[in-house]
This record gives structure tokens, sequence and C-alpha cells, in this order.
């Protein structure tokens, strides 16, 4: 593996431990709900009834993936390869922007194709990872 992959997952798992202490507060802000809904989901969730995507973009795993690339990428001056670590939309290129910002494709695709449009920029990853 990387030698960067270590850093990555120990931020990654660390990550984790923020979200769910923040995730079992009284605090009601939609960050904290999504939080603690997305731990439900994988706790309820059946082992294999969860697709490799689907586990990826629980709001916990896509944002301690994209935090651990932040830090990761801030580190080494965004010189790191980041394409193993979580799906294309929590990696930054070299030029510190998001491979897929979904701020970005919400607001430039109509809602009903946001998904299509968000699954065809993911086909880059899968072929990349297929080699």
């Amino acid at each position: 593996m990387d030698k960067y992959a270590a850093l990555a997952f120990l931020v990654h798992e660390t990550r984790h431990s923020y979200q769910f202490q923040l995730g079992n507060t009284r605090l009601k802000s939609a960050l904290v709900i999504g939080y603690k809904n997305a731990f439900e989901v994988q706790k309820l969730s059946k082992a294999g009834t969860l697709s490799f995507s689907d586990f990826l973009t629980l709001l916990n795993e896509y944002e301690a993936f994209m935090f651990g690339n932040y830090v990761i990428g801030k580190l080494t001056h965004w010189k790191v390869d980041q394409s193993k670590l979580g799906t294309y939309a929590s990696q930054f290129n070299k030029n510190s922007s998001l491979k897929i910002n979904l701020l970005k494709l919400h607001k430039s695709t109509k809602n009903d194709s946001v998904l299509l449009q968000f699954n065809q920029l993911m086909k880059a990853q899968k072929e990349y990872l297929g080699k």
C-alpha cells in the first residue's frame, strides 16, 4: 500500500470517532442527524446488503474519506494519489479541488439527472481501479 495509507486510515477512523460522538449528542443540525442516521443504517444493514458505492456514499463514510483525503492532500501539497481512498466524490485533484463537487453538480444539473450524472462520473474511478 501507499506509504500514506496508514496515516489516511488513522485520520479516517479518528474522524469516525468524532462523528459518532457528535451524532450521539442532543444537537439537531442536519450534519449531526446525518451522522446518526448513517451509523444506524450501517448497524441495521446485514453484511453484504450495501453495495460498495452505497457504503461509501453514506454521510459518515463519505465525509471521513473526504476529511482524510483533505488532510493528506494538505500535508503533502496535493501530491499524493488519492484514487483508492474512497469514491471520486471524496477525493481531491492535484489543485486541491474536489474530483466531483456535489454542490456544483446539483446546481448545474436538473434534479432528476443528478444521480445519472454522478454515476457517469464514477465510471472513471471504476475504469481506473480496474486496471
